[in-house]
């Protein structure tokens, strides 16, 4: 019986760590778009894009590609070149500020990559 009710516990724990993801990433999603909407309607665009190249904790394939497709998805980033090898990914992003690419990169690790290893680890 103890060990239905640890297989139930993790079970229900993974469901949790599924529906927190789908809500963080729903709402990363909603603010990138809004983002880039509003650059898009408004007079004079904002848009200072560049590329950066974030470095990965993530350790497998499946767990690099995911990374790198929710970047992609994600409005105003793309991924552009992924190096298995060294697990750094290039992106390109819409929006950054000379100086400050160390802040992206930091944000794009603690918005998608931290949230997707603790939904797949």
């Amino acid at each position: 019986m103890d060990r239905f009710q640890s297989r139930i516990r993790r079970i229900v724990a993974r469901v949790g760590r599924i529906v927190w993801f789908a809500g963080h990433y729903v709402a990363e999603l909603g603010r990138s778009g809004w983002r880039v909407a509003l650059d898009v309607v408004s007079p004079g665009s904002e848009a200072r894009p560049g590329i950066v190249h974030v470095p990965l904790d993530a350790r497998t394939d499946a767990e690099i590609a995911l990374v790198a497709n929710l970047i992609s998805l994600t409005p105003g980033t793309l991924t552009v070149d992924v190096d298995p090898m060294c697990r750094t990914l290039e992106v390109h992003v819409m929006f950054i500020d000379e100086g400050k690419e160390d802040e992206v990169v930091q944000y794009l690790k603690e918005t998608v990559e931290r949230p997707v290893l603790d939904l797949v680890g």
